[in-house]
């Protein structure tokens, strides 16, 4: 008992000591250092969701509705773990976490929107295919496919399009579609249309060829997602289950689960919990992700 509540004073005290220094450096250089600061750092964040929010083509949101969204939920975030911990530190550290959520939910909507756009890139280069071998030029081709296919792929292909007409040469389109999407598929593509009209050759054929190669590629990928769906699945309900039978102790017993969020040990405990799970889950997506 004595030992751990040294413990709990040495947390104590490390916890004042740096809230003072907190404070203390605040106080030295002064609140418009403060406002600054706090500027520079919203100037930043939302710097990276315009750049996000143009990537994914989502119009209806703005950086400054993303900015408020996170700060209003990192609020409630810590309202509602003070009044179910008690603890400050445990308060503190969830509603910082807050402010990774959109970074997390930009990466996921654009695996979602890559995986969508791999899908449909056969179908697209068998059309540039066909609309090339009609007589149309390489960019009339394009607009043919922006214009009679569906998002994302018409986005992209509308963009190269749009490039093209304010005056970036075909090549230099091509070139920024296949880095600014991560898509193997599109890089093969891109490659054999840049190759094709440097050196000529039968195009119409070579892209039908990649858009048969690319379909398969396709059917692989969907053959392997629906083979590890049930470990993707165990997955998901291994990370989830500690949270709902954590809920469930909390509410049969509060007084002894607050232990892992008021005393020092508690917290460690808490804190390796949630490290093993998080290790655990990536381990299991690890294996069921089969490369092809």
């Amino acid at each position: 008992m004595p030992k751990r509540l040294e413990l709990h004073m040495a947390f104590q005290i490390l916890i004042s000591l740096t809230i003072f220094t907190a404070v203390f450096m605040l106080v030295l250089a002064g609140p418009e250092a403060f406002r600054r600061s706090v500027s520079h750092l919203r100037e930043r964040g939302e710097a990276s969701s315009r750049k996000e929010l143009s990537e994914l083509f989502i119009a209806d949101w703005t950086p400054n509705m993303v900015t408020y969204v996170t700060v209003l939920a990192a609020v409630v975030v810590l309202g509602l773990m003070l009044w179910l911990s008690g603890s400050l530190i445990v308060s503190g550290l969830c509603a910082a976490a807050v402010g990774f959520v959109p970074g997390v939910v930009f990466k996921y909507l654009k695996e979602k929107r890559l995986e969508q756009f791999e899908g449909q890139l056969g179908d697209g280069l068998e059309l540039l295919a066909n609309a090339v071998k009609s007589g149309q030029t390489l960019a009339q081709a394009l607009e043919v496919v922006a214009s009679q296919t569906m998002p994302p792929l018409a986005q992209e292909f509308a963009l190269m399009v749009q490039e093209y007409q304010v005056g970036s040469s075909l090549d230099q389109v091509l070139r920024n579609a296949r880095d600014r999407l991560p898509s193997k598929n599109l890089a093969l593509a891109t490659a054999a249309l840049l190759v094709g009209r440097e050196k000529g050759g039968n195009l119409p054929e070579t892209l039908g060829r990649i858009a048969e190669s690319i379909r398969e590629i396709h059917r692989l990928e969907e053959k392997i997602r629906t083979s590890t769906a049930e470990g993707r699945k165990s997955a998901r309900t291994m990370a989830v289950m500690p949270f709902v039978l954590g809920s469930m102790l909390y509410v049969m017993d509060p007084g002894s689960f607050s232990l892992l969020f008021t005393d020092p040990i508690g917290n460690v405990i808490l804190f390796l919990s949630v490290v093993l799970i998080v290790v655990a889950f990536l381990w299991i997506r690890r294996i069921v992700s089969v490369p092809i």
